[in-house]
């Protein structure tokens, strides 16, 4: 009897052990790290040379004429994400692009909706374009570079002016455009 015991509690230790010592199936990504297909980004681009450690000179003092920003940028404090604010001090309006602690991916969980926000394409890149205050004076998007990387380029107005920026996304877009094209490509 006691030589069945010590060979069932072999068999048993042997299972285990064999058990224990199998590899573990690998965690599935969360719904955080999946990529949606909204989300996918054709030709990725890379924020790690240039943009993280210059944000400020995406911008040539003529591009920020042309776009009606003039006056100097002001580069995003330490502490802060990566990034740089451009003003036009006459009119108090200003586009600041930064980059975004998370992808779209891991932002948003669904494609978003609601009033406001709408899923666009901003040169080429998903982006995710949301109107802001009740003037509609300010516009956020979000614009997924890579599958791990986004900018945001956000549009503000004082709302001391009388006067409105007839397409406050339009403005954002168009400085976001003018950055997206000086990051090189990534991975």
């Amino acid at each position: 009897m006691a030589r069945r015991c010590w060979a069932l509690a072999a068999v048993l230790l042997a299972a285990l052990s064999a058990a224990c010592t199998a590899e573990a199936p690998a965690p599935q990504p969360g719904p955080s790290t999946v990529v949606k297909e909204w989300t996918k980004v054709g030709q990725p681009k890379s924020v790690d040379k240039g943009f993280r450690t210059k944000p400020c000179e995406s911008l040539t003092t003529a591009e920020r004429r042309t776009v009606g920003l003039p006056s100097a940028p002001v580069q995003a404090a330490a502490e802060e994400p990566a990034g740089c604010t451009w003003r036009n001090q006459a009119s108090g309006a200003a586009v600041r692009v930064e980059l975004d602690q998370l992808s779209l991916a891991q932002r948003f969980d669904h494609e978003p909706s609601g009033a406001g926000v709408t899923v666009v394409q901003v040169a080429g890149y998903p982006a995710v374009r949301a109107k802001e205050g009740a003037d509609q004076r300010g516009c956020t998007l979000r614009i997924g570079v890579s599958a791990t990387e986004a900018l945001a380029a956000t549009f503000s107005s004082p709302s001391t002016r009388p006067e409105a920026v007839p397409d406050a996304c339009a403005f954002a877009q168009q400085v976001a455009e003018r950055v997206l094209a000086t990051l090189p490509e990534g991975s």
